[in-house]
């Protein structure tokens, strides 16, 4: 299977359905999708001002959601919508992996967007951004509302 044959997004951190971090640009995203919660095996959560995953680290896991758009024929503007949030990329990579769906007990691939140079003082050893014990979050950087959905 090629990129150009996936179709969804793994989100791990404030584009998660259930973020509860108030990020203004989670709506916009998920708008027209639907979200099935999931795993990134080999791979850790760290904070550094915003939700970061480093790949290939063997042992560990991430917890999150793959999400989809209801017609197919969205994706390509969804993913260029995710580039944009992510600052994909100058500050997040974007990579194929392939997550377990949690309910489905089944794999399947997914774009996930990762950063390898991010601060790792602040892992989130749970692998579950809603269970972030000791991250002290900045509000100013959660409400302001980015560029790329304005008009939206």
């Amino acid at each position: 299977m090629s990129a150009h044959d996936v179709c969804s997004i793994f989100v791990y951190g404030t584009l998660r359905p259930d973020d509860d971090t108030g990020a203004s640009w989670k709506h916009g995203f998920l708008d027209g999708t639907v979200q099935r919660k999931a795993i990134l095996p080999n791979a850790a959560l760290f904070f550094d001002s915003y939700p970061c995953v480093v790949l290939q680290m063997p042992g560990t896991s991430v917890v999150g959601y793959v999400v989809s758009c209801q017609r197919k024929s969205d994706f390509a503007a969804k993913l260029r919508l995710g580039d944009e949030i992510e600052d994909c990329p100058s500050i997040y990579e974007r990579d194929v992996v392939e997550v377990r769906l949690v309910d489905e007990e089944s794999t399947m691939k997914a774009f996930v967007y990762h950063r390898k140079a991010c601060k790792r003082d602040t892992p989130i050893a749970s692998g579950d951004w809603l269970d972030r014990e000791g991250v002290s979050l900045n509000p100013g950087l959660y409400s302001m509302v980015l560029p790329v959905l304005k008009d939206k």
